[in-house]
């Protein structure tokens, strides 16, 4: 899927919501930091094998997940993804072969969220 060249509508069977951290004013002059929702997504989120995982675990912040979805020019590892009730950060996100089609986006998983 790498390739994403036969890649079809029909395989985004997941949906995720992004969200983007935005500025709101205190009421006294600053600013707090607050995640505002930008849009709901098809993708399709795909686990990292056991051996990929692994191997991530050697490196901080291991990938998670790999998510593939419509390429879209508001989406960078700013955001993050909630799917399935669960937080998702981004670590890269790639336009795959630069055409504009499909967007790559390696994902960890934030297992923290909501404590």
């Amino acid at each position: 899927m790498a390739n994403c060249d036969c890649l079809s509508a029909s395989q985004l069977i997941h949906v995720a919501e992004i969200y983007t951290e935005t500025k709101v004013a205190d009421g006294i002059g600053g600013y707090t930091r607050t995640w505002a929702l930008l849009d709901t997504v098809r993708c399709r989120f795909t686990p990292k094998s056991g051996r990929e995982a692994l191997l991530q675990e050697r490196i901080r912040n291991p990938i998670t997940h790999t998510v593939i979805m419509r390429y879209r020019n508001d989406f960078d590892h700013n955001a993050k993804l909630i799917y399935d009730g669960r937080e998702f950060n981004i670590k890269s996100v790639i336009d795959i072969k630069e055409r504009k089609r499909w967007l790559t986006v390696d994902a960890i998983e934030n297992v923290n969220a909501g404590e």
